[in-house]
């Protein structure tokens, strides 16, 4: 679901490391997927947004409201909601998951529990011995898996500092009251070993039989001060109902 990719967009475009004064930040990357080219893809990290502008879809975030819109460009739609309402509405789920969870056998309930909090657990965060110099910066490996699910190779610099809003953006968003991220606060202590931003990455994801592999690689890094424009909402687009909503409207 779109929604879930949205919120792992999120968590994974902010693997940052904290900084005590930094300026705005644009990076331009070429993106592929499967070995494909798939245009490029622009990161604007200012200190109260961020956008991060794909061929497909747009994501804006507002650190301080907690607002968050989703832009679809192939339907010229966006939804969004803000961290309460996200909150709000993955607690009403919860409680209707575990609802549901009563009629089950002991056994099996006991294994879905274990199950829904599991997946943060399985993260591991593995810092490489390799570099390389990327957009004209000097970066360093960093590996992130999630079991056989997802992992994903990173290539960092801690040359350009993000602004630290930014930082405290990604922690709240990866501590949302998600039954399956139950230890999403341990989650965010093993993403501090991973230091700076990231200049280019490959995602592989493997669900059932199929396995998508996306790769992004900066070919431009700027700093300074974001045109406020560049987070305006695209004229003409129609406003929609998020997923989340709709999801906890129907139960599922």
């Amino acid at each position: 679901m779109r929604s879930h990719r949205v919120l792992g967009a999120v968590a994974l475009s902010f693997v940052i490391a904290a900084a005590a004064a930094a300026q705005d930040v644009t990076i331009v990357y070429n993106i592929t997927e499967n070995g494909q080219p798939k245009g490029t893809s622009t990161q604007y990290v200012s200190s109260e947004k961020l956008r991060m502008a794909n061929p497909e879809g747009d994501l804006i975030i507002e650190y301080a409201s907690g607002r968050l819109v989703s832009i679809d460009h192939k339907k010229k739609e966006y939804w969004e909601t803000t961290r309460d309402e996200m909150t709000a509405q993955i607690a009403q789920m919860n409680a209707k998951m575990e609802e549901s969870m009563k009629n089950l056998p002991p056994a099996m309930r006991e294994k879905m529990g274990s199950m829904m909090g599991g997946v943060a657990a399985q993260v591991t965060v593995t810092p490489g011995t390799a570099t390389k110099k990327i957009a004209g910066y000097d970066t360093k490996q960093y590996t992130v898996s999630m079991g056989e699910m997802m992992k994903q190779e990173m290539w960092n610099t801690e040359a350009v500092p993000f602004p630290t809003p930014a930082i405290d953006a990604r922690n709240s968003m990866m501590t949302l009251g998600n039954p399956m991220m139950k230890g999403a606060k341990d989650l965010v202590e093993k993403m501090k070993q991973v230091k700076g931003i990231p200049l280019a990455e490959t995602t592989t994801v493997k669900i059932l039989t199929k396995t998508t592999t996306t790769s992004r690689e900066a070919t431009s890094v700027k700093t300074g001060a974001i045109d406020p424009s560049v987070f305006a909402l695209p004229s003409g687009y129609k406003k929609v109902e998020s997923p989340l909503a709709k999801m906890s409207k129907s139960g599922k």
